[in-house]
């Protein structure tokens, strides 16, 4: 955790090692259109799952949303910003035999594995949004998914890895080196799901924050009271004028409803004087 210091005359940054690792398991985007872009005015919620090693707590799971953050033995983790570089954070290959044969769907997770019939392993490597083959890189927006492609590492049984690259059928269609079979398989990206490149948290400790919760809930309270309920108070003024004779002087005074208070006011008099006093109701 860093935190800016005023240190005479001179701004410098205090840095404190958090007592606990964040190992960052996972992280999926919601996004308002499936077909647009991964940019921020096109997103529902950020999803970050991580894992937290503590030694004096163990390990355990937490899921960090846009607007849920996770609460940690004091410590808040929250999502702050990420990084809009098209990815995947899985992709559906259809993958059809060279030798001829039924093609097959294989699912693989972000830099994750598969393995088909044959003990043939696929690794997912890498995914461009906007993939070129040229030398020459066109310098469009990185969150827009153009021209998608996987990158794939195979591993045929008894031989060495190669890469292959793994086009949508439309891109296929026109690139010819997607059109060559790479380990004895041609492989084609009918589906993904599209993801940032990194996600961002920030890690937040307010070590007063309880007193600062019931002083807000103490400044509510106050304030209901001043707003919704009335201060009334009365005044008696007791001087003796003879035996058993006495002379009583009352006076009041309210905040708010002043009409309210003076029908009271009157019948509390009549009370005391004996007198019957007729109050309309307001």
């Amino acid at each position: 955790m860093t935190e800016v210091v005023n240190d005479v005359d001179k701004i410098a940054k205090s840095v404190t090692p958090l007592p606990f690792t964040v190992e960052c398991t996972d992280i999926q985007q919601k996004l308002i259109k499936k077909e647009g872009p991964i940019t921020a005015d096109n997103t529902l919620d950020w999803l970050t799952r991580v894992k937290i090693k503590d030694s004096a707590y163990g390990e355990q799971e937490a899921l960090i949303h846009l607007n849920a953050p996770y609460d940690y033995h004091g410590y808040r983790l929250f999502q702050a910003s990420f990084i809009a570089d098209g990815k995947a954070r899985s992709i559906t290959l259809r993958v059809t035999p060279e030798s001829g044969g039924a093609p097959q769907d294989v699912n693989i997770p972000r830099a994750g594995s598969a393995t088909l019939p044959d003990g043939t392993r696929i690794d997912f490597m890498d995914f461009n949004a906007q993939f070129s083959l040229g030398s020459e890189q066109v310098e469009t927006e990185r969150s827009v998914y153009t021209n998608p492609a996987a990158t794939l590492l195979i591993h045929p049984p008894g031989g060495e890895a190669v890469k292959a690259f793994a086009f949508s059928p439309d891109m296929a269609e026109r690139a010819p080196i997607a059109k060559k079979p790479v380990a004895g398989y041609t492989w084609r990206l009918v589906d993904y799901e599209k993801v940032p490149l990194a996600h961002v948290l920030s890690i937040q400790k307010d070590p007063g924050s309880p007193v600062v919760y019931v002083g807000f809930l103490m400044l509510a309270m106050t304030l209901g009271a001043v707003f919704f309920f009335s201060h009334q108070r009365v005044w008696a003024l007791v001087e003796e004028r003879g035996p058993q004779n006495f002379e009583v002087v009352l006076g009041g005074n309210t905040n708010r409803n002043k009409l309210g208070f003076g029908d009271r006011f009157k019948r509390l008099t009549g009370a005391i004087s004996g007198e019957v006093l007729e109050v309309k109701k307001s």
